[in-house]
This record gives structure tokens, C-alpha cells and sequence, in this order.
């Protein structure tokens, strides 16, 4: 039993250091093997050099392109059957659109923080977010569908987390991206207090018609897919049974999916990323073939 636990302890370190020497990053697996064991058991389980892969794949395959082209172009059909669907009195028509990794790349935060070998801390991103609009660039299909979305007589209105502090460098983002539109201010309801966009959605469902909304993050359509309060420190049953809860959600709201609601794939972050708490392995189903074996 006590070599089975040794061999299980080391599991992690050898996935990182197979990573490591494929991305030819051994002198980070160099600092990886030195750490000491304290180090290792309070770091962020999924480090930049383990989100290294979901990075390459935004910003490298034809696939990610193509999943965004094939969300935004169904998203488009959809809200021109909507349009012609409802009555031409009344508020105006509008789509509640997500910022980060919905409308905004920022693929480029993520390489930096592989670069310097920083974990994401708010200090570091509030840093990108005020002073760095200009690497900021659009992800596959986002324009296409806001152009077709003001064709239509569609107004735009931007929900992000990104802070209310840095509304200036926000919009110099839009502004150059060419997806800001006539008064943007007054259509960008960023963070000031709370994450939670509930309010803020609110907030727009009393101005507009809304008729549908994009996110990257279930939590861009509904809080009922927030993480449940969870015991701290949490065991890999806790974390696995909040993951079922929300995979459930998503299955009650199935209706919404391709209808109102379209979400663009972000595997590098998330609210599905803060319930990896422990050591990843525990949380992941392997086949039935014997490790070791044939």
C-alpha cells in the first residue's frame, strides 16, 4: 500500500515533466523537481505551463477557428428569425455579449504569463487590462456577427467583468477592434462591485428586447451555474459531485442552447477551472486498459 501511495504522489510530477520535455521547457521542469514538497502541495494545480496546450489550441488550430465561425454563424440565423419574429413596437431588440474570450482574444495574456512563469493573480491582469489594449484582437467570427446584428436593427450591449476603473481602456480596445458602436458607453456594464452579472443583465432587460445572449462562461447567461459553496479544504467526491451539478444545469437548460443562449469554447479559464482544487488525476476517468499494459 505504501508504494502504491509513493507512486500515486508522483504521478502529477511525471505528467509535468512528460509536458515539460515535450514543449521543450525543461529548464521550468528543472525548477519543478527542485521545489520543495510545501511548494508543490499550495500550488495552483493547474499552473500556466499546464494550460500551455488550451493556449496552443486558441491560438494555433483551425478548429478553434472553426467552432467560433460555426457559433457565430448559427448565432447570426438564429437572430434573423428572432427579429422577424417579434413585433416592430416596443423596446428595441438587442444580444447581451460577454467581452473576454467571447468578442476579445486574449491569448496573449496567457503566453505572458507562461513566459514569466506567473501564476494569474487580479494585480497582473488589471495591469494588461488598463495598459495593454492594443493586444487585445477579435475572436473568428465576433465582428461578423455584430455587423449583421446593427444590420438587423440589433443593438449590442456589452456585460463583462472586466472592471468599471478601466472603462477608458475598454473601450480603446472596441474602438480599434471597430465593434464599439454609437455610444458604447452607454451599452458597457463592466464590474464595479460584484461578478455576479445577474443585476447587470437585469439592469439591460429593462431597456431592451433581449433576445439572446453569448458568453464563454456559463455564468455570462445564469447563476444558477455558479460553483456551490464547497467545504474547504474539499475532497476530489465534493469537487466531482459540484461538477455533476453543474453538467445537470446545463442539461435543464437545454431548450436555451442554439435558441437564446451560445457559448464560445474556452478551455484555458473559467468558472470551471476554480474546482480544480486538488491534484487533477483524482477528478479524471481513465479506460479499462491496465496502466503498464499492452
Amino acid at each position: 500500500m505504501e508504494k502504491a501511495k509513493k507512486i500515486h504522489d508522483v504521478l502529477p510530477v511525471l505528467a509535468a515533466l512528460c509536458m515539460g520535455v515535450m514543449l521543450g521547457q525543461l529548464d521550468w521542469v528543472e525548477r519543478l523537481f527542485g521545489a520543495s514538497n510545501s511548494s508543490l502541495a499550495t500550488a495552483n494545480p493547474l499552473t500556466p505551463q499546464m494550460r500551455i496546450g488550451a493556449n496552443l489550441y486558441l491560438q494555433t488550430s483551425a478548429e478553434y477557428q472553426a467552432a467560433c465561425l460555426q457559433t457565430y454563424n448559427c448565432a447570426s440565423n438564429r437572430l434573423n428569425q428572432l427579429v422577424e419574429a417579434i413585433s416592430i413596437t416596443g423596446m428595441r431588440p438587442a444580444v447581451i455579449m460577454d467581452l473576454d474570450e467571447t468578442v476579445f482574444d486574449n491569448s496573449s495574456f496567457q503566453t505572458y504569463l507562461y513566459l514569466s512563469g506567473q501564476d494569474y493573480t487580479d494585480a497582473i491582469w488589471g495591469n494588461y487590462e488598463k495598459n495593454f489594449a492594443k493586444d487585445v484582437t477579435l475572436i473568428p467570427g465576433a465582428k461578423e456577427f455584430i455587423d449583421d446584428a446593427y444590420a438587423m436593427g440589433v443593438e449590442v450591449v456589452y456585460v463583462s467583468n472586466r472592471l468599471k476603473i478601466n472603462q477608458s481602456s475598454t473601450i480603446d480596445a472596441l474602438e480599434r477592434l471597430e465593434i464599439a458602436g454609437t455610444k458604447v458607453a452607454d451599452r458597457l456594464y463592466l464590474k464595479e462591485d460584484t461578478s455576479d452579472k445577474s443585476g447587470r443583465r437585469d439592469r439591460i432587460a429593462a431597456r431592451y428586447n433581449v433576445l439572446m445572449l453569448i458568453g464563454d462562461n456559463l455564468r455570462d447567461f445564469s447563476e444558477a451555474f455558479v460553483n456551490p459553496q464547497l467545504p474547504n479544504p474539499s475532497a476530489a467526491t465534493d469537487l466531482l459531485a459540484a461538477m455533476n451539478s453543474r453538467k445537470q444545469e446545463v442539461d435543464r437548460s437545454t431548450f436555451h442552447w442554439g435558441q437564446n443562449w451560445f457559448i464560445i469554447p474556452n478551455p484555458v479559464y473559467g468558472e470551471w477551472d476554480r474546482l480544480i482544487k486538488v491534484d487533477p488525476i483524482p477528478l479524471m476517468h481513465p479506460t479499462s486498459m491496465p496502466i503498464g499494459g499492452q
